[in-house]
């Protein structure tokens, strides 16, 4: 966790720098790093400038969903699913009974489990609020299953990072570069997922990230130039995206080692999972 929020903290300040520091300085830069000046301030201005998110934004959620896949959930294993004296939404540990029918997931009922259940549980995320929500918080604001076969997807993460803790931390006579910048990073995480050969099984493999309106390459261009700002040998931006991309699919289907609800599903006699779609959604079906 310690080496993501480095990371994390370091993508955004190198971000603020080169949004700040005006073309001059950059041309120095560039020179002594070898970047290209050019392309990193038309890409670095096409970045900075704020998301509308009723147009980036294309598959909303809503607490209703979270409601719904507790009932789901519940009717094939009764009381599975919980809310705890803290109002969050756990999988209880003391249930009896068993899954006794398939249960399928859109991907706006699992985009509420990723928030409800996950990212606001606090015993799940242990250190991380106290630790990260210093300089930055995060948030799920979407997830798509897309290019749907039966035996893999891609799955499609957004998230928004508010960067104000950050901005807070730049003196006031550097208005200017706080004034450069919006409060919210939209970060789009993409990985391909799956099946095995048996129950259970899956591999992941990272896709693609895009931060706001930049598309992928725009995106990996902004990334190589920050690798050349910060000391990033032990832990890359591509390492990094994978490992978050690993945490979404291993939360939703997990194994021994990462106990997702899929995990929990196959010990309750759960078989298998596969991808569809319903209603214009991807989905997850986790079956007998």
């Amino acid at each position: 966790m310690k080496t993501l929020i480095k990371i994390l903290i370091g993508f955004i300040i190198t971000i603020l720098v080169i949004v700040g520091i005006g073309a001059g300085a950059l041309f120095y830069l560039g020179y002594k790093y070898d970047i290209d000046v050019i392309k990193t301030i038309k890409v670095v201005t096409k970045f900075a400038k704020p998301v509308k998110e009723d147009e980036y934004l294309t598959n909303p959620y809503s607490i209703d969903d979270m409601d719904r896949t507790m009932q789901k959930i519940n009717d094939s294993v009764p009381s599975l699913v919980t809310v705890d004296a803290k109002g969050q939404y756990v999988l209880s540990s003391e249930v009896s009974s068993f899954f006794t029918k398939n249960v399928t997931l859109l991907d706006t009922e699992i985009a509420a489990i990723m928030k409800y259940m996950f990212l606001d549980n606090k015993s799940l995320s242990g250190d991380y609020e106290e630790q990260i929500n210093k300089y930055i918080s995060i948030d799920i604001c979407e997830f798509n299953i897309k290019n749907v076969t039966s035996s893999s997807a891609s799955f499609e993460t957004k998230y928004a990072i508010n960067i104000d803790g950050v901005k807070n931390k730049i003196p006031s006579s550097l208005f200017f570069i706080k004034n450069k910048i919006p409060s919210n990073i939209y970060y789009s995480l993409s990985t391909n997922v799956t099946k095995g050969s048996s129950g259970f099984d899956y591999t992941n493999e990272l896709e693609g990230v895009t931060i706001n309106t930049l598309s992928y390459d725009e995106t990996q261009f902004v990334f190589d130039v920050i690798n050349k700002f910060i000391d990033s040998k032990d832990f890359s931006f591509e390492e990094l995206s994978l490992t978050i991309g690993d945490a979404v699919v291993n939360g939703l289907l997990g194994n021994e080692t990462n106990k997702g609800l899929g995990y929990v599903f196959s010990q309750l006699g759960a078989t298998s999972f596969s991808f569809t779609t319903s209603s214009s959604h991807g989905a997850i079906v986790y079956s007998l």
